[in-house]
């Protein structure tokens, strides 16, 4: 009996749809509190709703291009506008991104699910991590009209597509991760590392589709990049406006940029980056997990990915990232296993989402 309902209501689909009351209670909550109690939200984040943040940018550039935006919008990688296209044919463009943002989503669970029981057959864990990504406290842009579903329904199709030797189909999703967004490249680490892993008896079709596997990622970008370039006339030009003061800035070694959010949190000074401190020492040590529990290829991307985020100026979203670096959430379920701290951790973590889509809508937290 329970396997049978567990057919019919999927773990994907429960945390699918507890993290979207979650999330739209969140925002309730934001406008009451806006409503209500008289705060103000900045630059009018509680109105945008799901639509608020980068959300807005992929709504205009759906309904209008690029073209028709500032130089700035071409940080945004364009899978997710392309793919709404399809149902702003009938829908406003807001909702369109919306719904292809959802609807990936829950695609990035299923695949979730089903690559931690083709690595380990073991249902329980499969389950937890399928929760632990819907709750994770950035998870609330899952739920948003950002890219972050997309990019992880490509690298999570993507690992699964290198852990079974479909090399073709790894090619395809490293493509996407590649379109999506700016870190789509680093997915051609696990492919190279998968790539190594065991050539024996390959013969020069399959070496033909392994190198595929690996270059994908980059040729993603690189299409990307060759469109600005021809348009606008500057390939370089998304990476430039990045790294501009207020968003990502420029590139700071990760040590150092730990030793000064730690100066800032013992000092009091710029609060809000020493802030983001227990959250990359504990993605480093979720790394380390994932390293030690994981095959290399899991520990190497998530690194890299964190590493990336810390080698910012500014330390802002980088709760983001680590959520892109699905697995850390694999870290988080494969050492809660007893009923107890499974319970106390995933109430945590949807806390603390909740709370960070709060201040988010508020305009307080930059997601």
């Amino acid at each position: 009996m329970r396997r049978a309902a567990g057919t019919v209501v999927s773990p994907a689909l429960a945390s699918w749809v507890a993290a979207r009351v979650a999330v739209l209670g969140a925002l309730g909550l934001s406008r009451f509190i806006t409503s209500e109690l008289g705060a103000r939200a900045t630059g009018g984040r509680t109105a945008s709703g799901l639509l608020g943040w980068d959300a807005s940018w992929y709504e205009q550039i759906t309904a209008v291009g690029y073209a028709g935006l500032p130089s700035e919008a071409v940080r945004f990688f364009p899978l997710l506008p392309l793919l709404a296209k399809v149902p702003d044919l009938v829908l406003p463009s807001g909702i369109a991104v919306l719904v292809v943002a959802n609807v990936a989503s829950l695609v990035a669970a299923v695949l979730l699910e089903r690559l931690v029981r083709t690595e380990t057959g073991d249902a329980g864990l499969a389950a937890r991590s399928v929760w632990f990504l819907a709750l994770f406290p950035s998870a609330f842009v899952l739920v948003m009209g950002y890219a972050e579903s997309l990019f992880l329904v490509s690298v999570i199709g993507g690992m699964l597509a290198l852990r079974t030797q479909r090399w073709w189909w790894a090619a395809a999703a490293g493509l996407a991760a590649g379109l999506s967004r700016p870190l789509g490249v680093v997915f051609a680490l696990p492919a190279l590392i998968e790539v190594l892993r065991d050539r024996k008896g390959t013969t020069p079709r399959e070496v033909a589709a392994r190198l595929a596997a690996v270059a994908a990622p980059f040729l993603g970008a690189g299409l990307y990049l060759a469109w600005v370039g021809w348009r606008l006339g500057d390939a370089l030009l998304p990476v430039q406006v990045q790294q501009e003061a207020g968003r990502r800035g420029g590139f700071v070694d990760p040590v150092s940029r730990l030793i000064d959010a730690g100066g800032a949190l013992a000092s009091g000074d710029e609060l809000g980056s020493g802030l983001h401190l227990p959250w990359a020492l504990l993605f480093l040590a979720l790394v380390a997990v994932c390293l030690r529990r994981w095959p290399v290829s899991y520990g190497a991307f998530a690194g890299a990915l964190v590493l990336v985020a810390l080698s910012a100026s500014n330390l802002d979203s980088l709760e983001r990232y680590g959520l892109s670096a699905f697995p850390l959430v694999l870290a988080v379920a494969s050492f809660t296993r007893h009923p107890s701290v499974e319970r106390i951790a995933l109430t945590g973590a949807a806390a603390t989402m909740v709370s960070y889509a709060t201040l988010a809508f508020l305009g307080a937290y930059v997601p």
